[in-house]
């Protein structure tokens, strides 16, 4: 069974695209800035009224009121009052969009599972075709390699009977034959399990609030803190430092990279993880917090 055809029978749930999850992250950022723009100007309303209310009864008492004064508090609240419809038409606008993204509709999650599905069938298509392939090129390889040694036999004949032959053919093919691709099976397999979420390498847990990686068939690549993740040694160190913690089994490579911002996890049970010098047992969010409150002030662990 080939990784497309495993993927097709694992328990089928919808997975937001990793361009909806930053679709809804813009959308958040945007209605956090609307809402927050909101409640300021609610606020600044509140007391613009009060200072009307004040100004006017200073002027019912007979007191001076500074003309310009009372104008400018109506100005500023006329002008906010007209502005707050629409920027509640647009938390509207922005709650609904959100609502669209984050609760898509039943056609929606059918018809992205059809399209997915549509897509492992195309693979594993491929894949048979790519066995059909590799068959093909070590055939090639198996036939250009005959050749060769019948023009080697032919030169050795030619040379017994004293023919002096300046060109034999026996070199037409050599550039065919070095570029014929290598290991054609295996690294189609490697792609096929890669891409449906069978990924190799050490396993780490991510400390980061998000951690993305690239998007495949069988993951989105958006991982939150806790969840575990597979990364090869020589991606880590293009990684930006204290998004990952390694888990029981890190080589040295991983650990010399990932030290002293991250800590390694002692027991295989996900809460319990102790400091690196080991000196006690706390969750990954203890650690992850007492070690960035030490970095704010200058302690190093």
């Amino acid at each position: 069974m080939n990784p497309f055809q495993k993927l097709a029978r694992r328990k089928k749930q919808h997975q937001p695209s990793q361009a909806s999850w930053h679709e809804e992250k813009k959308l958040q950022a945007e209605l956090r800035q609307c809402e927050a723009w909101l409640s300021k100007a609610q606020a600044r309303i509140a007391e613009l009224k009060e200072e009307r209310l004040r100004l006017a009864a200073l002027s019912l008492q007979g007191r001076a009121v500074d003309p310009s004064r009372l104008t400018g508090v109506l100005e500023d609240l006329r002008d906010l009052e007209g502005k707050v419809p629409t920027y509640q038409n647009l938390r509207t606008s922005l709650r609904g969009k959100l609502d669209v993204v984050v609760h898509p509709q039943p056609a929606q999650v059918a018809e992205q599972a059809s399209q997915r599905t549509a897509l492992a069938e195309l693979g594993s298509s491929r894949l048979s075709v790519d066995r059909k392939v590799d068959r093909m090129v070590r055939d090639l390889e198996r036939t250009l390699k005959a050749r060769q040694s019948l023009s080697a036999k032919m030169q050795a004949v030619a040379s017994r009977i004293g023919l002096k032959i300046n060109d034999l053919d026996e070199k037409r093919f050599d550039a065919l034959q070095g570029a014929l691709p290598t290991d054609v099976l295996s690294e189609s397999e490697r792609w096929a399990r890669e891409f449906c979420g069978e990924r190799p390498g050490e396993e780490y847990v991510v400390v980061a609030d998000c951690f993305l990686r690239p998007e495949t068939l069988g993951s989105n690549g958006v991982f939150q803190r806790g969840d575990r993740v597979r990364i090869r040694d020589e991606e880590v160190a293009l990684l930006p430092k204290g998004n990952l913690c390694p888990v029981e089994g890190l080589t040295a490579t991983g650990r010399k990279l990932l030290e002293p911002l991250i800590v390694r996890k002692a027991e295989p049970a996900p809460a319990s993880t102790r400091t690196v010098q080991g000196q006690r047992s706390l969750t990954p969010q203890q650690i992850y917090d007492q070690r960035k409150l030490a970095r704010a002030g200058g302690i190093e662990f």
